[in-house]
């Protein structure tokens, strides 16, 4: 890889308080950084979607779907994004192409020079940077003044923040499966101390700040599990307990755990155990394992 070949080629900028949601992904032709501002935001890029705090990056290649989501209708974000070739190899041989949505998109149109550079043939996502972020706005800013010399220095700050990026990225790749394991770990934790409450996949994700698919995603590669899953399994089996272990009427049981109804309690135990939960009791009861 020769590093001196990089030599970004601007092919635009632009800045978008983000009040929409889309109804279908977009994909660029071009290489592009997005710097998210102010408020967090939903990305989804590929078949993984997270929740992004303000001050983050995006690094996307081209030919890669991608959309971004308010959490809340009020809570905006300010959206900055440069669009750029990684060399200066097509700049008066293919023109810009301006990104389109993913069923209008003919991949033997990309312009993509990320050969010479393969860390920057992946998404990448860096949360909490402002210092990359403020550069992205900075090109922005330049890129719309046209002042003299607007495009070179615009080259030369996309290939420093790329290169401090992914530097920054690479050095913290034990640092982020820790982080996500860690993650992964609270979420178990918080599914345990509030299971018996009126919690569900959505309430889970908004207490832990992240989307709901990027729970799931953790959790299966970490405990191979989901977070429904999970919660089922610790209503089920406290549930269990207290058929075993207390008098209460089966209804009881099934509202202390958590369940909205006596009808999902008995279909969660029949699964667990192959029998309702009364013939379990006195089954479980008669075999010695009750109340004691």
């Amino acid at each position: 890889m020769n590093l001196e070949s990089i030599n970004p080629y601007i092919r635009s900028a632009a800045h978008f308080r983000w009040t929409y949601r889309n109804l279908q992904r977009s994909i660029s032709y071009h290489m592009r950084f997005f710097a998210f501002r102010n408020n967090p935001a939903i990305l989804q890029v590929k078949d993984w979607q997270l929740t992004v705090e303000p001050e983050s990056l995006l690094i996307l290649p081209p030919g890669v779907p991608y959309d971004f989501q308010y959490l809340k209708p009020e809570q905006w974000f300010d959206l900055y994004c440069c669009t750029f070739d990684l060399t200066q190899e097509y700049r008066y041989t293919k023109p810009y192409i301006y990104p389109v949505h993913e069923r209008d998109f003919h991949p033997e149109q990309i312009v993509d020079t990320t050969s010479v550079f393969p860390s920057a043939a992946e998404p990448v996502v860096i949360q909490n940077c402002s210092e990359f972020c403020k550069q992205v706005q900075n090109v922005y800013e330049i890129f719309a003044a046209q002042d003299t010399y607007a495009e070179e220095i615009c080259s030369g700050i996309i290939k420093t923040v790329l290169f401090q990026a992914l530097q920054r990225t690479h050095m913290s790749e034990s640092d982020e499966a820790s982080c996500g394991a860690e993650t992964a770990r609270r979420i178990m934790q918080y599914i345990r101390e509030h299971f018996m409450e009126n919690i569900n996949e959505q309430s889970i994700a908004k207490a832990m700040r992240y989307h709901p698919y990027y729970l799931t995603r953790l959790l299966r590669k970490h405990y191979d599990t989901t977070p429904y899953r999970y919660l089922l399994q610790c209503r089920c089996d406290y549930g269990i307990q207290m058929l075993l272990h207390t008098d209460l009427p089966v209804g009881e049981i099934a509202a202390a755990c958590g369940f909205l109804s006596q009808a999902h309690f008995a279909r969660v135990i029949g699964r667990q155990t192959g029998m309702s939960p009364s013939k379990f009791r006195k089954i479980g009861r008669k075999e010695g394992q009750g109340v004691v």
